[in-house]
């Protein structure tokens, strides 16, 4: 079986963000904060699916369903910054 750049890339992708889950994971179940208004859940949950969508994309199955896998998991990216990033200024403030 022949692999092209691609599909190694993605490969790579996969398996550095299935680390990083593991980590978030890991590092999550010390935390004091409640679970799901922690950070680090809600980049864990966008980083599953995303996964979810690559996993779709490289078994060939759905094109329509790994674009909208796709585009749901890079919309909550920059939501989940911002709003950890307001969070943070708010901080500041006080």
């Amino acid at each position: 079986m022949e692999a092209d750049i691609g599909e190694i890339i993605t490969v790579a992708a996969l398996t550095s963000s299935l680390m990083l889950l593991l980590i978030l994971i890991y590092r999550h179940a010390n935390a004091d904060v409640p679970r799901l208004a922690s950070f680090k859940t809600w980049l864990a949950i966008a980083l599953v699916i995303w996964v979810a969508g690559e996993l779709v994309n490289l078994m060939d199955w759905s094109t329509a369903l790994y674009r909208t896998i796709h585009t749901v998991s890079m919309a909550l990216f920059p939501i989940i910054i911002v709003v950890k990033g307001r969070k943070l200024l708010m901080r500041r403030r006080r």
